[in-house]
């Protein structure tokens, strides 16, 4: 798309004990979103002086239950979905608390999908690597509409591996730290529901050893992790 505005764009960060980090991100996305829609929504942390990055940041905090462990299944993908979908923009960012925003997008797509950095898993599932995922309003609503995140398969993937090629990358994530595996349900949920997912250049995410991304000449707008 040739334009948009900050009223086009909602950004999400979820938030557990590393406010500090959280700060530092927000702080980068203000200087460059200053007037977009930021939600912070505290995944069980309720450390009180989260409540400061309302008025600091001109954030809307969310002081809520714990979701991310396992047993939720993809009830914290389907409540971030839901604070988005309150009050809806064009285009919804997910991001991670050691994101960098480094510069405005020079654009945005105009595709209906969930796009970003694209990973591929040896098995050959596909998925938008979590430190950012972008989403249009049709996908988000798609998503949240069909209620495939409350799966029950969601619980153990591992046990059903079998069903699906993305089962067993979530039940390795799952094994390893009791949590869900965002990236990797949306890109099964992607899949099921024969969402697009692809490539958005503007953005350079990456998970594993999280090894810092080269950006001296502003080539990517965000990157995950920050670069220093």
């Amino acid at each position: 798309m040739p334009g948009y505005t900050d009223e086009d764009v909602t950004f999400f960060m979820g938030l557990y004990r590393d406010r500090g980090r959280a700060e530092g991100a927000l702080s980068r996305l203000r200087a460059h979103f200053p007037n977009a829609r930021v939600i912070v929504r505290s995944d069980g942390d309720k450390d009180p002086k989260n409540h400061e990055l309302s008025e600091r940041y001109d954030v809307e905090y969310r002081e809520e239950e714990r979701l991310f462990p396992i047993e939720n299944r993809g009830a914290l993908i389907a409540r971030v979905l839901e604070l988005y979908l309150e009050h809806s923009t064009r285009f919804f960012f997910k991001i991670d608390t050691d994101t960098a925003v480094y510069r405005r997008f020079n654009f945005l797509p105009e595709e209906n999908g969930v796009f970003g950095s694209l990973q591929t898993s040896p098995n050959g599932s596909v998925s938008i690597q979590g430190g950012c995922m972008g989403f249009s309003e049709e996908a988000s609503r798609t998503i949240l509409d069909s209620g495939i995140l409350n799966d029950p398969r969601l619980k153990d993937p591992f046990a059903h591996q079998r069903e699906s090629r993305y089962f067993r990358r979530m039940g390795i994530r799952a094994i390893r730290c009791g949590l869900i595996s965002f990236d990797w349900i949306i890109g099964w949920v992607a899949d099921e529901l024969q969402i697009p997912l692809f490539s958005f250049s503007e953005v350079h995410s990456c998970g594993g050893r999280r090894k810092n991304v080269k950006n001296e000449d502003l080539q990517y707008a965000l990157t995950h992790p920050v670069y220093f």
